[in-house]
């Protein structure tokens, strides 16, 4: 009776760390999966902050606003805001960020 209670510890003692071990193999690519959509919704965040700040200065209702009387003031500032979201995003990929 011994014997078989001993070889029922032992299998336990192995099932349980099998299984603990499988659980923090999850645990990890789990993390890792988070941190990589973190870091693709922190690279989507910084550029989409570029437009959104040029949007908010060039949205203000105040005299002397640059590029204000030309006619094509507004696609130069959008192809200019456009150019420089591109080259952020380009610097990130680069950079290896998603």
């Amino acid at each position: 009776m011994t014997i078989e209670s001993r070889q029922a510890l032992e299998t336990t003692r192995i099932y349980s760390e099998i299984l603990d071990s499988t659980i923090e193999h999850f645990s990890l690519l789990m993390e890792h999966d988070l941190n990589r959509t973190m870091q693709v919704v922190a690279t989507v965040t910084l550029v989409l902050c570029v437009p959104t700040a040029v949007a908010g200065f060039f949205g203000m209702n105040v005299l002397g606003i640059p590029l204000a009387e030309i006619p094509w003031g507004f696609g130069i500032v959008t192809c200019c805001t456009v150019l420089a979201s591109v080259v952020l995003l380009l610097v990130l990929k680069k950079l290896r960020w998603f």
